[in-house]
């Protein structure tokens, strides 16, 4: 090998969940591969990051016979039933790779791309012995954050629109418990969420790493490890969010619900909305609407294709990108990122690259029926999904449509009478498990919705389905559903589906009253913050303050000051974004502070200013860039009238 240059057909660029797939599935496609990988061993959060077993995702292709010799592997080296054994993975990706033929470089980070205008030629890769050159007819950006391409210049987001928060991270211990059924001795992983980073900043990670140790050691002598026997802590953070790179395609939420068909697909996703936030207030409005409102999380997995376009970042030739870091929107990513997946986009990478550079063409240009070919030849793909025109997603499993083929393109296709029938079935779930379904169902409907809700709303006796169906009217902008919204808060309805990331009902009218901009709510929104300080609740009531505090008159609005201020100065403001009986205990007070400085603003308060300035010299990037933000809407809106004009001014 020379030591300063290598000449290659495929480079793949990150060694890990995706990575070691892009490659093998290149390297036996006929090419020459090469794979630059800035850890000391390859697989990634499986291996390196004590993420060993999968959580939803698709099967299908080079993985299942990877996970065959996986399992074979921990019958030789010690392991459970599940894929749980890092070594056992790691060990059979370096055989794998090293039987193909791939030139694997451990221990080189891309520290610059090689172009030719807006062509990726290669990549600077630095080790040890310093750096070398490696030129590839085609690049293939398997690193969790997207690092080629974002060098290459390509567009790219990073967390929440307003604040910049990504998903918390792990680093997950694995620890001696004994097996609740047997009583023998077991390693197990606790993969519990840390705090929050920038991922794409290496003082912010360096710092992750001080800060997850802290928390682990708290876990073991004062937490609910005490006693238990650490057996190794992963060397790598679980990162589940950082850059999403912006594509020919970004796939949306309503691809990924509805199961959109697309004649680019190379590969199937299987997962559900998996979020990890605890804020619920401060995510999207969909978030908001899915996970508070119908109460939707992890009702069951969603299956979505994966366009091949999503993995040509926009404007950049030469280059595709198969990590998490693919081109979805956030609400998007909550979901594709599982490893199942993720490795499947992998090896569709790698299959495309190798025909790319056998063709000696761009994968822009590439046949995408001759990839999707091979892909069903590999078992990435099957036959049906290169031509299918329905879905499984977001069907009843009872009742009048229990047999309907529901999809987003024949609902939005009906004509007004179709709609209205249609509605009127889908009011029967009203009150059902299958509500929530229903209500989504109504929502993209429209406004062929509103009569049949209407209906139920004035002649149902039954609660339930009267507060469910004013639900249904206030997403779909109806003012008619705000008595029955007032009625929900006063009783202070605490009933919630039994899954522990529900949030009561009453929290939902409380959302509901905000996206109909009504200030109704002002009085229930602050005394629930002087009684709960559950960061899901909080977050929901500082958001609808900060949205209708401008429709109350001067008066009420120094009265609101008043409260919020005493609140936000108790200790126990913001203490409580995970229960105390969870593996780390994470705070939230710098949201807290900057939501009040927020509110503060739009209310003519001089002191909003001085929520911020605590936070501007954080240690943690996060809250520093969250800060920031909200002190540059805070000078705004004290300098503009827009606070004072009434209406929403958002974040």
């Amino acid at each position: 090998m020379n030591a300063t240059s290598i000449v290659i057909d495929v480079l793949v660029a990150g060694g890990g969940t995706s990575g070691c797939n892009a490659a093998i599935a290149a390297a036996r496609e006929g090419v020459s591969v090469c794979m630059v990988e800035m850890d000391d061993a390859v697989g990634g959060v499986a291996t390196r990051s004590n993420v060993s077993g999968y959580h939803f995702g698709s099967r299908g292709g080079l993985q299942n016979k990877v996970d065959k010799r996986v399992m074979a592997r921990q019958r030789v080296i010690g392991g459970r039933d599940s894929l749980s054994h890092p070594e056992a993975k790691r060990s059979v990706y370096s055989q794998l790779l090293q039987e193909c033929g791939v030139q694997v470089l451990l221990g080189h980070i891309c520290c610059e791309v090689l172009m030719e205008g807006n062509k990726v030629i290669g990549i600077a890769a630095a080790g040890p012995n310093g750096r070398v050159h490696i030129y590839a007819k085609v690049i293939v950006d398997c690193t969790s954050e997207g690092d080629v391409c974002a060098a290459a210049g390509a567009a790219y987001t990073t967390g929440r629109e307003w604040d910049g928060v990504t998903h918390s991270y792990s680093l997950t211990p694995r620890i001696m418990d004994a097996n609740e059924k047997t009583g023998e001795l077991q390693i197990s992983l606790r993969n519990f969420d840390a705090g929050w980073v920038q991922s794409i900043s290496v003082q912010d990670v360096s710092r992750a790493y001080r800060e997850g140790r802290e928390r682990l050691l708290h876990y073991l002598t004062k937490g609910n490890g005490a006693g238990r026997h650490l057996a190794s802590i992963a060397p790598k953070l679980g990162v589940r969010e950082g850059r999403h790179i912006v594509g020919d395609y970004q796939m949306n939420i309503s691809d990924f619900l509805h199961d959109r068909h697309f004649d680019d697909v190379i590969a199937r996703s299987y997962s559900h909305y998996d979020t990890h936030a605890r804020d619920l207030g401060n995510e999207s409005d969909f978030a908001q609407m899915w996970l508070i409102v119908l109460d939707m999380f992890k009702k069951s997995g969603y299956w979505c294709d994966v366009p091949y376009r999503s993995l040509l970042p926009r404007g950049i030739e030469g280059l595709l990108v198969a990590s998490r870091a693919l081109s979805v929107d956030r609400d998007v990513s909550m979901a594709v990122r599982m490893q199942r997946d993720i490795q499947k986009i992998g090896e569709a990478a790698g299959v495309a690259a190798a025909m790319s550079a056998q063709q000696f063409i761009k994968p822009r240009q590439l046949s995408v029926k001759q990839l999707q070919k091979r892909l069903v030849e590999l078992g990435v793909l099957n036959e049906t999904d290169i031509m299918r025109s329905q879905t499984t997603n977001l069907l009843f499993q009872s009742g009048s449509l229990a047999a309907m083929p529901l999809t987003y393109d024949y609902v939005t296709g009906l004509n007004e009478g179709q709609k209205q029938q249609l509605a009127e079935q889908l009011c029967e779930y009203l009150g059902s498990e299958e509500e929530g379904a229903a209500v989504w169902w109504l929502w993209t409907i429209g406004e062929s919705a509103i009569k049949p809700l209407s209906i139920v709303l004035e002649i149902s006796d039954q609660y339930a389905r009267r507060r469910i169906a004013a639900f249904g009217l206030a997403l779909l902008g109806s003012e008619e559903a705000i008595p029955v919204l007032l009625e929900v808060l006063q009783a202070k309805d605490n009933s919630s589906r039994e899954h522990p990331r529900s949030l009561p009902r009453w929290v939902a009218a409380i959302v509901l009253l905000r996206f109909l901009n009504s200030s109704e709510g002002t009085e229930h929104a602050i005394a629930a913050l002087e009684e709960n300080h559950n960061a899901g609740i909080s977050s929901c009531m500082l958001q609808y303050l900060y949205h209708t505090c401008t429709l109350l008159e001067t008066s009420q609005q120094a009265l609101l000051m008043e409260r919020l201020k005493r609140w936000a100065a108790s200790p126990e403001a913001g203490s409580y974004y995970t229960p105390p009986e969870s593996n780390a205990v994470l705070h939230t007070k710098w949201l807290v502070a900057l939501w009040t400085g927020l509110i503060a603003a739009k209310c003519r308060d001089s002191s909003a200013v001085q929520y911020c300035e605590p936070f501007l010299q954080d240690s943690n990037e996060i809250i520093r860039q969250a800060a920031q933000a909200s002190l540059k809407k805070i000078e705004h809106l004290l300098a503009s009238e827009e606070a004072w004009e009434g209406g929403q001014a958002d974040v």
